[in-house]
């Protein structure tokens, strides 16, 4: 049961429940969630909205409940398969798939659980904003933020927009997403510009809490290190003035082949250091971009051994970098034990807010025993095809059918838990399973505590075992050779029927 089922699970019970059982139920919702305060730090809070308005948990049931609740359901909508088969797309956190449908004696509503988390740190886009105008140069390190937004920007399909029109774009509802994506190469670039241009970076005294510096100590921090490349396809003339600019003779053609052989590539032999020029001559381009990046590397180690920097001709400016400039950030960027680094939020929130959906799709309330019955087909022809592939999730099938067919009711206490480890070791599960349905009685505890009946428990602790769609590990992130189209159809099958059958029993 994810964070959202357990929710849902709760909503749908406060929304059915009887007037005399709607504060205890308020009650025992607010020990385990903040229901007054959205986004109350170090906590996970519950909410409505709509619109740009934000209303309180509370509230917002309290209102659904005095138009008078008729019918409460759950529903799932598959994601758009068109992207991304939807027991795949179960690795990404925070796609909703599930709608609340609440119908009163006024409207039928229908809503989103929506999934908000706490930026990765403590510094604001608005402190941002103050921290660039207190620096000495502060144009200078605004074009430079607004040069590192906008490259973003471009490559990820975001708006483009005019530099001076940064500090607004940060206070809009995308430029807060792109700090948060960007921040800490902003406020490590922009220290590196008042390194290149001699200038302190300034932190005004009350946003000292908003920065850290670590521990690099297990770093080189003193040695110097240079960076030489091409900035487009360049001649083997073009290649070869570079190297008789530099100072290092023979020993730079003997330090390229050592190079190659680290480099590893079949398509590149190593040549006597005599032979390397003529060899460049006569290299077609395919062969000179295999060379260029091992020669360039050659240069840099020769260099940095020297205490040097890698000459490069007036007349090769605009074939190969850095130049001075890009050179000194490049060196900069490597020397991390001076640098300010941005202080991780310290109490992180989590919010959920329910939020109106319109037109929602058409929907037609299932037969719950049709649905226990589709997703019991689907588990044993999975656990069948699991079993044939030795997979160990054949057991995690087996647990839900156990769970679903053979339970027996009670309350989930010490003497109830105790009667169903015996069965489950009578039925020969492993102790790895005995110990994951332990783990799991607290969704039975919660389903007791919320008044359920037996088999609408046994339903939801089937759910939980059988939901191993997610993120790396899960049954999903594997890739089955021997007979991927039925790995494929029995996932589908087993994903589509656990949703709508979990979705019934909400």
């Amino acid at each position: 049961m994810k964070r959202t089922d357990h929710i849902l699970a709760f909503t749908t019970t406060l929304l059915r429940a009887p007037d005399a059982d709607v504060d205890r139920l308020l009650a025992t919702l607010e020990k385990i969630y903040s229901l007054q305060e959205p986004r109350k730090p170090g906590a996970v809070s519950l909410g409505a909205e709509q619109d740009d308005t934000e209303e309180t948990f509370a509230t917002w049931l309290r209102r659904l409940r005095s138009e008078h609740v008729k019918d409460v359901h759950v529903s799932y909508h598959a994601f758009d398969e068109r992207d991304m088969p939807a027991h795949m797309a179960a690795a990404f956190a925070g796609i909703p798939d599930l709608l609340l449908r609440v119908k009163t004696a006024r409207r039928t509503h229908a809503f989103a659980l929506n999934t908000y988390f706490c930026p990765q740190y403590e510094l604001t886009p608005q402190q941002f904003i103050t921290l660039l105008d207190s620096q000495p140069d502060k144009t200078h390190l605004w074009n430079r933020a607004a040069e590192l937004i906008l490259e973003s920007n471009g490559m990820n399909n975001r708006r483009v927009f005019p530099p001076e029109e940064t500090p607004a774009y940060l206070q809009t509802a995308e430029g807060r997403q792109v700090f948060e994506y960007l921040a800490p190469d902003l406020v490590k670039e922009l220290q590196i510009e008042c390194t290149v241009r001699e200038q302190p970076f300034v932190i005004p005294e009350d946003f000292q809490a908003l920065f850290v510096k670590y521990d690099y100590s297990f770093f080189d921090d003193d040695r110097e290190y240079v960076y030489l490349y091409p900035l487009r396809d360049v001649s083997a003339q073009e290649i070869l003035d570079l190297v008789h600019a530099q100072s290092f003779g023979l020993l730079l053609w003997e330090t390229l082949n050592t190079t190659l052989q680290e480099y590893d590539d079949p398509a590149v032999s190593v040549v006597a250091p005599e032979q390397w020029e003529k060899t460049l001559r006569g290299m077609s381009r395919e062969d000179l971009e295999r060379i260029v990046h091992p020669l360039c590397r050659s240069i840099c180690t020769l260099c940095e051994a020297a205490g040097v920097k890698p000459i490069i001709p007036a007349a090769l400016a605009g074939s190969f970098g850095p130049d001075e400039e890009e050179q000194k950030r490049s060196a900069a960027r490597s020397k991390d034990k001076d640098r300010w680094n941005l202080q991780s939020t310290q109490n992180p929130w989590e919010h959920y807010a329910f939020r109106p959906v319109e037109d929602a799709p058409r929907f037609t309330p299932a037969s719950l025993s049709e649905s226990r019955k589709a997703f019991l087909e689907a588990l044993k022809a999975i656990r069948l095809f699991a079993g044939g592939i030795d997979s160990p999730f054949e057991e995690a099938f087996g647990l839900s059918m156990f769970a679903l067919q053979s339970f027996s009711p009670g309350r989930y206490d010490d003497a109830h838990i105790a009667s169903l480890v015996a069965a489950l070791s009578k039925a020969g599960f492993s102790e790895q399973a005995i110990e994951n349905f332990r783990q799991a009685t607290w969704v039975g505890e919660l389903c007791t505590e919320l008044g359920w009946e037996a088999s609408r428990t046994q339903g939801m602790l089937a759910v939980k075992f059988a939901d191993v769609f997610g993120g790396m590990g899960s049954w999903n992130d594997q890739y089955i050779e021997e007979d991927h189209e039925t790995f494929q159809k029995v996932s589908s099958e087993l994903f589509e029927a656990l949703k709508r059958y979990q979705a019934l029993l909400l």
